[in-house]
């Protein structure tokens, strides 16, 4: 007889008969409903895990966002830079790497529109997380267009601040040299802003500037001085310089 009895609740409880069933079914429903409406009211936790979990859609997430969708993601981003979490840093890394990765003709101008964000993480305080982010921005100067050196640079130059933090100081050195070598022609036109500044790295207090100011002057050079008859005279000429 219990098994009757159990099999006869299961069927009222099956057609809505059972007041007990119906009312335990009731009392479990907004228990099912909660999880959505808690993603809702925190979305900087939903934001954090996409970035942790799905790259390639947060990619294609960045290249379509537009108007102010757009500013409240770079915001967003911008405020995670000083998060805690280390593996939230570098999985964001990672999609930068991966932005860089699909630049082309089509989506440059949307990318470069993030170079501040890639440059902000070449300071960041976990090593790791900032020499990823160092190499992903030579990357991009190295994949970049001739068009698009006039709308990067004053990012770069911006960099060489005395206030910027140094780390930055030398990503933007190096993309500096890269420049020099792939697109000496349109950097020679800068030269009359980028000389002064470069004087002002090359007595920085943090050695790590001063060799990349090194490196990257020697570049600038040997790089954009066509006149033979000054080649044999440029180191010379550059160490004077360093002694100013």
């Amino acid at each position: 007889m219990p098994g009757v009895v159990a099999n006869a609740e299961k069927n009222q409880a099956a057609k809505g008969k059972n007041p007990k069933a119906a009312a335990g079914a009731k009392a479990s429903e907004p228990a099912a409903a909660a999880a959505p409406a808690d993603a809702a009211a925190d979305p900087v936790a939903a934001r954090k895990a996409r970035y942790m979990t799905n790259a390639d859609e947060c990619v294609k997430f960045l290249l379509a966002m537009t108007g102010d969708e757009r500013t409240e993601e770079i915001a967003a981003l911008t405020a995670f830079q000083g998060e805690k979490d280390q593996k939230l840093r570098m999985a964001i890394g990672q999609v930068y790497v991966k932005l860089v990765e699909s630049l082309n003709l089509t989506n440059e101008a949307v990318i470069v529109e993030l170079l501040p964000l890639f440059l902000g993480a070449c300071a960041d305080k976990d090593k790791k997380v900032g020499l990823l982010a160092t190499n992903n921005v030579v990357d991009l100067a190295g994949k970049i267009t001739k068009q698009g050196v006039t709308r990067v640079l004053p990012h770069f130059l911006s960099a060489l601040d005395a206030e910027v933090k140094f780390q930055m100081k030398v990503c933007a050195l190096k993309v500096l040299g890269v420049f020099a070598t792939k697109f000496p022609v349109q950097l020679k036109q800068s030269l009359p802003v980028i000389m002064p500044m470069m004087h002002e790295v090359l007595f920085d207090t943090k050695a790590a500037v001063t060799e990349a100011a090194d490196e990257c002057l020697a570049l600038l050079f040997s790089k954009m001085v066509s006149n033979k008859d000054l080649e044999p005279f440029l180191p010379a000429l550059i160490s004077s310089i360093n002694h100013l």
